[in-house]
């Protein structure tokens, strides 16, 4: 028999529907994002951020690291399109997150970015702080 896994997978989407919501009921939906080809790349990226503590079998600094990578790999108005997206679709956490990666580059975190986050909440990503030095602007642990 093949191992049963009790894990709670993401997937997400444009539009909920109800009836396949019912037939798989241990995948969570999430709504909101437009998803637009041209988009596609970026909410991968912004799920990767969103999950990097999460992920099996990888380590977070890593984690950070190759995303770091795709970031700076990126065309100026797509890191913009990528905040933004982040404003408006995604947690405090995944928005300080991308503020970190980026602030870690070297590169300008928008304002509108910088002022989603809340100053006051403390982000636990058991980040080593030496790796990141700009974590504790962002509150990221």
């Amino acid at each position: 028999p093949g191992a049963i896994h009790n894990t709670l997978e993401t997937i997400r989407v444009s539009e909920l529907r109800p009836a396949l919501v019912a037939c798989i009921p241990e995948i969570w939906f999430a709504g909101g994002a437009p998803i637009k080809e041209a988009y596609v790349e970026l909410l991968q990226y912004l799920d990767v951020l969103s999950d990097a503590s999460k992920i099996m079998d990888a380590e977070i600094n890593s984690t950070l690291k190759i995303m770091s990578k795709k970031v700076a790999a990126l065309e100026n108005n797509k890191r913009s399109t990528l905040a933004n997206l982040a404003i408006s679709y995604y947690g405090a956490k995944t928005r300080a997150t991308l503020a970190l990666v980026l602030s870690s580059l070297r590169l300008p975190v928008p304002d509108k970015l910088a002022k989603a986050i809340n100053p006051t909440t403390s982000y636990r990503l058991n980040l080593d702080t030496d790796a990141w030095p700009t974590a504790k602007q962002w509150n990221i642990e």
